[in-house]
């Protein structure tokens, strides 16, 4: 279901729709709904962690009896700078995805269930503007899942679990040295020998200095990033989540990197 969605007289529009890859729901077997936000030309919405300024995009479920919701899996955001602030986030199209659980216990008779999600999110340039929207979902609970009448959605929610980053687990830690954070993964040799350049995105809000330049280097299969401390006396967590993006001549990759924090000294 789709929808354009504006602030306001004169505000910049944003399509917006939510879909799922199944036109009917199976007991104890998890689906996927879809939400899909475009902003007009040159307008962005933010990731997981904003960074400086912004609103993550939220969404707010009222599900039937036992349905379950999972968190918003997030495609790797890119870099917004205005001025002495850097977000983190989207510009133009995004689809990010949420995972449904009906309850094994759910009766396969074909009575149909009511999903309602509610949305939130900023689109930013040189203003912000809050957006939203509502939509509900009528699926039928079957013996068999069927997949969505339209070949298109199951295509577009293909390609959005395409961009979803990489569960990768390759070992990795980090440390802090004079305001400075050096993390240090080991790919175990799997990191590009045409590597151009990496980015460290944080889930952590207050972890680093989101504007600060990132110097890597690569050595014996072992990627070092050099990071900037946020500053302003917050203490450095015990680990160090986020994605780290990857670019060769042809391509991006984006993996999930979880480091442990070394101890000082």
């Amino acid at each position: 279901m789709a929808a354009d969605v504006n602030g306001g007289v004169g505000a910049p529009a944003t399509e917006a729709a939510l879909f799922a890859d199944v036109a009917t729901a199976r007991p104890g077997q998890p689906f996927t709904v879809a939400l899909r936000l475009k902003p007009e030309a040159g307008w962005h919405t933010y990731w997981r962690n904003p960074g400086d300024s912004g609103m993550a995009t939220v969404i707010d479920w009222q599900l039937p009896p036992g349905f379950r919701s999972g968190p918003i899996l997030w495609p790797a955001p890119e870099r917004f700078s205005e001025g002495t602030l850097t977000s983190y986030g989207y510009g133009g199209e995004v689809v990010l995805l949420t995972e449904i659980l009906p309850p094994a216990t759910a009766a396969a008779t074909g009575e149909t269930v009511t999903l309602t999600a509610r949305a939130e999110w900023l689109i930013c340039r040189d203003i912000c503007i809050p957006q939203g929207a509502e939509w509900t979902l009528a699926l039928a609970v079957a013996a068999e899942a069927l997949p969505a009448a339209d070949p298109a959605v199951a295509d577009r929610i293909a390609r959005a679990r395409g961009a979803l980053p990489q569960a990768v687990g390759w070992p990795a830690r980090y440390g802090e040295d004079g305001g400075r954070l050096r993390l240090t993964i080991d790919g175990g040799g799997q990191f590009p020998a045409d590597l151009r350049g990496v980015w460290f995105y944080p889930y952590e809000s207050l972890a680093i200095s989101h504007g600060a330049p990132q110097a890597a280097r690569l050595q014996n299969g072992v990627l070092t990033v050099e990071l900037t401390a946020a500053g302003g006396g917050a203490p450095l967590p015990q680990s160090l989540a986020g994605v780290l993006t990857i670019d060769t001549p042809t391509r991006r990759h984006a993996v999930e990197i979880t480091a442990r924090r070394e101890p000082s000294g």
